[in-house]
């Protein structure tokens, strides 16, 4: 709920000073869109859009083969963890280590698994 609650803050804040605007059905728009952001051509990234829940964005191929590797980074470091906490008999800590190389290594392979070398669409809670 804090976490809710901060981004709930941010999302006010930006209305206030008038970069974001948001209507009676809880759209947000960003009220500063360069006329670059409105073109979209195949393969190029999209600015963040701001929604209630979260943010969204389109990441084009390169992003997303990068974004991929960087959670499967993510997931061997804690595979790491997770094999020295174990090594030391700290099973709590092998136990968060394994659930964040599950988790990490879930993210990073649906990305690279929906990417067809078109990109995809990321959205994040």
């Amino acid at each position: 709920m804090e976490g809710q609650k901060k981004h709930f803050d941010f999302l006010n804040s930006k209305i206030k000073s008038g970069e974001l605007s948001a209507s009676n059905d809880l759209s947000i728009a960003n009220l500063y869109v360069s006329s670059e952001d409105n073109e979209l051509f195949a393969g190029r990234p999209t600015p963040v859009k701001y929604h209630w829940w979260g943010y969204s964005r389109y990441a084009n191929d390169l992003e997303s083969r990068i974004l991929a590797s960087n959670l499967a980074t993510v997931g061997h470091v804690y595979t790491g963890v997770a094999v020295v906490s174990t090594f030391f008999g700290n099973v709590p800590t092998a136990f968060v280590g394994g659930i964040g190389t599950v988790y990490f290594y879930l993210v990073s392979s649906r990305i690279d698994a929906n990417n067809y070398r078109r990109g995809v669409h990321v959205s994040m809670t």
